[in-house]
């Protein structure tokens, strides 16, 4: 998505609703009527103002952004990501400068908060329980089925408590996610030795920067 030689490309995508059945397997055609989301590609750092042409205050409500790394570059991964989040700090900042009024500003960071405190992984296999076990978890979903019936808000709770020392000392009130570009290079020969032995520290550093931010972090592959 995007060409080199235009300044701004713009493209969209669709959404589609994963809890429908075949939805993971179905190709999306224009004829489906999906909503669809408006993406705008920009790759030179020198063009950032034309996104102050497309982006406006009212599109906070539901703007993401997502700043795309080159692992074919590794040693050049830090400089870029610090100098695409300095530049999308310097087109967001004002946008919430133009809202009024404060208390706004406040509803829209705080949802980037609540997300990071309420954020639970889902990656984790399953373990087969021992009887005991499974009693126990009985007694807890009863438990929380209690909790549920007497509306005691867990996420509001969540909500509540401090964030971890670190985490999101940027807050620019927007989603953002940070792609690893060519993860893939890791299997290609001489390339990949070298980034395989430097991957750790790449993802350490790359992590930290990121829950500054409280940005997410993916790999994604060239195919």
């Amino acid at each position: 998505m995007g060409s080199q030689y235009s300044a701004l490309d713009f493209e969209f995508l669709y959404v589609k609703d994963l809890n429908e059945k075949d939805a993971m397997t179905t190709t999306v055609t224009s004829e489906d009527n999906l909503p669809k989301i408006n993406v705008w590609v920009l790759q030179d750092p020198e063009k950032i103002d034309l996104l102050n042409t497309v982006l406006k205050p009212e599109h906070l409500d539901y703007l993401s952004a997502a700043i795309v790394l080159d692992l074919d570059q590794p040693w050049e991964m830090m400089n870029a990501l610090n100098r695409w989040m300095s530049l999308l700090d310097q087109i967001v900042r004002p946008l919430f400068s133009k809202l009024l009024p404060t208390s706004r500003q406040d509803e829209i960071k705080g949802r980037i908060a609540t997300h990071i405190l309420n954020y639970e992984r889902v990656d984790q296999p399953q373990q087969t329980k021992a009887p005991e076990e499974e009693n126990k978890g009985k007694e807890l979903e009863e438990r929380e089925a209690s909790a549920v019936e007497e509306e005691v808000d867990l996420a509001a709770l969540k909500s509540m408590l401090p964030l971890p020392d670190g985490v999101l000392k940027s807050n620019l009130g927007i989603p953002i996610t940070v792609v690893c570009h060519k993860i893939d290079l890791l299997t290609r020969g001489e390339k990949g030795q070298a980034l395989e032995q430097h991957i750790d520290f790449i993802q350490k550093n790359v992590r930290a920067y990121c829950l500054t931010y409280g940005a997410a972090m993916i790999f994604t592959e060239i195919h």
